[in-house]
Formats: structure tokens, sequence, C-alpha cells
């Protein structure tokens, strides 16, 4: 895959008109969108914004919550601290409300924990990524479709409102032991399997449904003053404790996940 995934898109675009006149261009099978750069203003702009996001959620119930989950998280595991975060589908920062203010709760995280974060999108542009640098937020280039290996570090995984594969393949990667060193704030894990019936989960997140019982999910509290960002928002850990007591033919199933060409809001890895 290219560093820029959008350059190697196959299927056709359809040309949009925006309200304040600028176009874009959205790919109809995967809802990827090209969009006409933005001027020095905009970013500029953007990132002001990020910052005046940033104050908001250091000082919000919001962010106590979910510092508080992961504090219980941590002890749950028996660790003292977190090595790194990995933030997949963040979104457009340049352009959009919802992607500035999750990109400032991984900011306010990183400078309580002082580590890095590490991001991928396959939608970021290069004004996103101009954007993120600024923060010092490092842009990944490839994408793993999830496909992520924690340990020996102790990650923090930061998925907000992502597609269910993303979490699957995580889940995945790490399958056995290593899901100790393995920290989730995604969508509930109790929610998924609510909301999904037995069969659907069986095609697209098969190691959500086996690992739920073993898991300790914590809630995080939707207080911010825009419930729809962080919504059905929780933290999950896997004790090791409970890994160790599950029979070893448990962990034999282990076969790489395959998902339909039909689950668009899930984009794989150009060839």
């Amino acid at each position: 895959m290219s560093s820029d995934p959008l350059s190697n898109l196959e299927t056709p675009f359809q040309r949009v008109i925006r309200k304040n006149g600028r176009s874009k261009f959205k790919s109809k099978s995967n809802n990827l969108e090209i969009t006409q750069p933005l001027t020095e203003h905009e970013k500029s702009k953007a990132i002001r914004r990020i910052h005046q996001a940033k104050e908001e959620i250091s000082s919000s119930n919001l962010f106590k919550s979910i510092t508080v989950a992961l504090q219980k998280g941590l002890k749950i595991l028996d660790k003292n601290s977190v090595t790194e975060i990995i933030c997949l589908g963040l979104g457009k920062v340049g352009e959009f409300l919802t992607p500035k203010y999750q990109l400032a709760v991984l900011l306010c995280l990183s400078d309580i924990h002082k580590i890095e974060i590490k991001t991928f999108d396959p939608v970021f542009t290069d004004d996103d990524r101009f954007i993120l640098d600024k923060f010092n937020v490092k842009v990944l280039s490839e994408n793993l479709e999830g496909k992520y290996l924690a340990s020996p570090k102790t990650v923090i995984f930061f998925l907000p409102h992502c597609p269910k594969q993303l979490t699957n393949n995580i889940l995945w990667s790490n399958w056995g032991l290593n899901l100790c060193d393995c920290i989730l704030i995604c969508n509930s894990f109790n929610k998924i399997v609510e909301q999904d019936t037995t069969t659907n989960l069986l095609k697209g997140a098969n190691y959500i449904l086996k690992i739920v019982p073993h898991t300790e999910e914590i809630s995080i509290e939707n207080s911010f003053k825009f419930d729809d960002i962080f919504n059905d928002t929780s933290l999950h850990v896997f004790p090791v404790s409970k890994l160790k007591a599950l029979p070893s033919n448990f962990w034999q199933f282990c076969s790489e996940p395959e998902y339909s060409e039909e689950d668009i809001e899930f984009v794989k890895r150009k060839p």
C-alpha cells in the first residue's frame, strides 16, 4: 500500500459540492473522500480549535471518567503505566469537529503518561498529516487493518466509533496471554453483543464474541456537551488471571479473520 491510501483507489468518484463552495470527491464503494487542500488560514484555524478542544477536554468530567477508568484498568492488569497509544479511525482532524475532540483526548492522555501517539486512518489527507505533526502525533503509513501486536509494550488502542472488524483484528493479533498488554478504548463490547445477532457477530466479530465473558469492561461516563462523540465508549482490559484460567483449547481457534466485501465501513488494505 502506498503512503497515500487514496492515491490508488480503483473505484469511480462522484463530485459533491459543499455549502461553502469547496468540492470534494467521494468513493461510492468505501466512503473515502478526496477533498481540496485546506488554505493556510483553515489549517491555522483547525490547529487553534484543537488547542481549544484540548483545554475543554482536560477540565471535563468526561476526561475525569476516562482517567479513572484507565487507573482501574491498570490496577486490574497490575501495571503502573502504559507505553504507547495507537489510534485508528480518528477521521479528518482538519475539517470536522468530532475528530478534533477525540484527538484532544489523546493529547491529554499523552501529556499525563508522557507517551507517543501513533495513528492511522485511510481518510487522512496531507493537511491532516500536517496538523497531526504539529501535535507530535506520528501518522503510520500502512493500513494494517488493526493487526498490531502490543506485547511486550502496554498499549492503549483508541478506536473512536470504529468498525468492529478493527477491534476484532486487534484481538486476533494478540490472541492469548498477549491480550493482557492491550487496553482498548472503543465501542462497548457488551453493546456490540446486545445490538448484533450472534450470526452477524460470527461474520464480523467472532473474537469479540469469544472474549467478552473474560473481559473487564469499564464504562466511560458520556457527560460531554456533544453527547454523540463519546457515546457507548468503554475501556476494556483482559486480566491475566482470567486468561490463564481458560483451557488450552480456547486459544486453539485462531484463524485470521476474513470479512465480506459487503462490509463497506471496513477499509481493507490494498493488494
